[in-house]
């Protein structure tokens, strides 16, 4: 096995200098700077701006490598970008315990990114490890609530309340997905899909989850707490939503969708088009839902000019959203997870320091303005509230304003020394993938299951790294009795 693996690496790190080695050279003078990132639509423009100001420098976008499993293995072979997106603090953690992301806590004051000056506080750890900090953000957000002003006026309902508890909202939404669908298709009542990962997932579970306040570990980082009421009230709402409320798609429903756009960007398309009355998404759906209202307008205009199609067909909807916060459980305020698109620099680099020029960018007034029309800046004190929008429909201002008191009360999972974020993640989406696809599943047995395997985990990690096993040791005989 380990020679197959070494054989594998080695095959991906081939693979990865030729593709560095096609990249064209800059002009002469010029430091090029990889950026491994997403290309959505307004990434060009940044990109632009930035290589405006700095004419010795040439950002570009590296979008055919922003994976995780081709970061680790270009950047720890020397072949990597100087600089790639982190999308959650998860990951964040497996970039640093595998050595590729460059420590930047002796450059952040001096460049104007220090993460506790310069950035929102509960984004905090989705910056730092350990107390390190390790980038800075590109984008910063939470999750809302996005709905449909369209349906909820064909179906004369109120819009949702700004204040709502889980039971209440799946309530409203059998009711006015119901309503909605009529005799015609099915309209569901929401989508909450986490697009961070390698595939789309299911995430109303960890929404649930941190509508809690939930914790994976401990606090010592000694043991995982998967068996508990947070985790086990999450999984069974997400069962109940599925099966027995009907408001969201099952795995097998979603399979379906897929087929018609209904994973990854198609999610927004399907919202869009009017199939789910809500998603649970946040500001950075405005970087695709502005492509979908301009379609929708153009459409409109068409229609608006041709008599003969007027006769024909019904008026074209332009999608209008509002948002609320997201609900919450009685006797607790609404909060959710605080998030970061965050720019880590490869310590491999040969061009680090013009990689900080770029993040000293990401923290510029200049940037703001670019990214808040789709998402909102690093630094609250960059944020505007009354910046022009090009489309009303999309409650621009409305959306800042709701990120920006969500920001105030999100909140950020501890860590563990001896086990990674990302393999709590990995085992806690087997078992919904496994509750999604049988509804006879108990879901408080799969919780058992995914601290059974997580305890597992944790005491191999211990086994291999007698580092780690000491520090474990030392924690263990620290804790109270």
């Amino acid at each position: 096995m380990r020679a197959l693996l070494l054989s594998v690496f080695a095959f991906l790190t081939a693979l990865s200098a030729v593709a560095i080695w096609w990249i064209p050279a800059p002009p002469r003078g010029q430091t090029t700077i990889l950026w491994a990132s997403s290309e959505n639509p307004f990434r060009r423009a940044q990109i632009a701006r930035f290589n405006a100001l700095h004419p010795d420098l040439l950002l570009q976008l590296d979008r055919s490598n922003n994976r995780f499993d081709k970061i680790i293995v270009q950047t720890s072979s020397g072949v990597g970008p100087d600089c790639f997106d982190v999308l959650t603090s998860t990951y964040l953690q497996a970039y640093v315990e595998s050595g590729v992301a460059w420590d930047l806590s002796a450059e952040a004051d001096a460049r104007g990114i220090l993460v506790d000056r310069d950035a929102w506080p509960s984004i905090h750890n989705e910056i730092t490890y350990q107390g390190r900090q390790y980038g800075y953000p590109a984008n910063a957000g939470t999750f809302l609530i996005l709905y449909n002003r369209n349906i909820f006026d064909r179906c004369r309902e109120p819009y949702p309340p700004a204040a709502m508890t889980w039971e209440e909202f799946f309530a409203l939404l059998r009711r006015v997905a119901a309503a909605a669908a009529g005799d015609g298709p099915r309209v569901w009542g929401t989508n909450a899909i986490d697009y961070s990962g390698r595939m789309p997932a299911p995430f109303l579970w960890k929404t649930l989850f941190y509508s809690q306040h939930g914790e994976f570990f401990s606090a010592d980082g000694t043991r995982p707490t998967i068996d508990t009421p947070e985790i086990r009230t999450a999984f069974q709402l997400h069962h109940d939503a599925v099966f027995l409320h009907r408001v969201i798609p099952s795995a097998v429903e979603m399979g379906t969708l897929t087929g018609q756009g209904g994973w990854g960007g198609g999610a927004l398309t399907q919202f869009a088009e009017g199939r789910f009355v809500t998603i649970v998404s946040g500001k950075f759906a405005l970087a695709s839902l502005r492509g979908f209202v301009e379609q929708q307008k153009s459409d409109l205009a068409r229609w608006e000019a041709d008599p003969e199609r007027r006769r024909r067909e019904p008026r074209p909807e332009v999608l209008r959203i509002g948002v609320v916060p997201l609900p919450h459980f009685p006797g607790r305020p609404s909060t959710g997870v605080a998030l970061s698109q965050t720019v880590v620099i490869n310590p491999r680099s040969p061009h680090r320091e013009a990689a900080l020029t770029f993040l000293q960018f990401l923290a510029s007034d200049t940037y703001a303005r670019m990214v808040e029309i789709y998402g909102m800046p690093g630094n609250p004190a960059k944020v505007r509230y009354d910046y022009p929008i090009a489309h009303a429909e999309l409650a621009e201002h409305e959306l800042t304003r709701a990120v920006a008191e969500s920001l105030q009360h999100g909140y950020q999972t501890r860590k563990s020394p001896f086990l990674l974020d990302f393999d709590v993640e990995r085992v806690l989406m087997e078992q919904i993938f496994r509750l999604e696809s049988d509804p006879q599943l108990d879901p408080a047995a799969l919780v058992r299951e995914a601290q059974r395997q997580l305890d597992e985990l944790l005491q191999g990690n211990l086994a291999r790294d007698p580092r780690l096993a000491k520090l474990y040791r030392a924690r263990a005989a620290a804790e109270p009795r």
